[in-house]
């Protein structure tokens, strides 16, 4: 069994694309993580377990400014479920359309 396995594109430092099964680690939690939505359910006494992928496209596009807004991060996703693909992810016969976007500020403050 393939875990994760994937073609990835960069077109430009900023702009990469991803085709194929990825497993996307979205958020911070070890044990339990409410932001991971397009991930596999953890197994609780064994966090660390590596996790099968779903078949996706995926798109990273990051881009850095000089003012408080110093970084923005887009990902969206295109997660396919039919009757042999992601078939455990939703409803058969559906396009599911996740994504994320992160935004970086610089807060000053005067002492």
């Amino acid at each position: 069994m393939i875990y994760e396995g994937y073609l990835s594109l960069k077109p430009s430092s900023s702009l990469s694309f991803n085709f194929g099964k990825q497993t996307l680690l979205w958020g911070k939690g070890y044990a339990f993580n409410p932001v991971a939505f397009v991930s596999r359910p953890k197994d609780p006494d064994d966090p660390e377990l590596a996790l099968e992928g779903f078949i996706a496209v995926s798109a990273d596009y990051i881009k850095s400014f000089d003012g408080p807004l110093k970084t923005i991060s887009i990902t969206p996703v295109i997660l396919p479920v039919y009757d042999h693909i992601n078939d455990d992810f939703g409803k058969i016969n559906k396009v599911i359309l996740p994504g994320r976007s992160i935004f970086f500020f610089m807060i000053r403050t005067l002492i």
